[in-house]
């Protein structure tokens, strides 16, 4: 008797899962495209072009300068502040490379990169915004430290 009790248990547990829909499958999120690749990563390279030489102020500028982000009166003084500070204590920037980029949609995208120095990997990351005028960096951080890159 109790013999019968697990195999309809376990006929059950077949039948169930036979009759379940499959798992929704994961959608890939969509790449920024070659053609739109290429309209953004002038703007990266040069700011990351006038970090290198020293102008932080400029390289800010140049990137944000024009982006309607709510708050950037407010926090440039202070990123150019820190990427003063990271210039200095890893003294200087050696070179940049990209680390990876992913989209939530095909106009809201992020960009990761790896900015090498003397010292140690500085990772940056761009929030950005495919407007009708151009990409639009929206958010801007960045971090020696690797673990809150992956």
């Amino acid at each position: 008797m109790r013999h019968s009790s697990l195999l309809g248990m376990v006929a059950a547990v077949v039948i169930g899962c036979a009759a379940t829909p499959a798992l929704a499958q994961e959608q890939e999120a969509p790449r920024i495209s070659a053609e739109q690749w290429a309209k953004l990563t002038p703007t990266l390279d040069l700011f990351f072009s006038r970090l290198q030489a020293g102008d932080v102020e400029e390289a800010y500028d140049g990137l944000i300068g024009d982006t309607p982000m709510p708050n950037r009166a407010a926090v440039m003084p202070t990123m150019i502040a820190q990427s003063q500070s990271m210039l200095s204590l890893y003294e200087g920037v050696l070179g940049w490379e990209v680390v990876d980029q992913e989209c939530l949609i095909e106009t809201v995208c992020r960009v990761r990169y790896v900015v090498h120095s003397a010292q140690l990997p500085v990772f940056f990351t761009f929030d950005v915004y495919r407007a009708p005028s151009g990409w639009k960096v929206t958010s801007i951080t960045f971090t020696d430290l690797a673990s809150r890159v992956y």
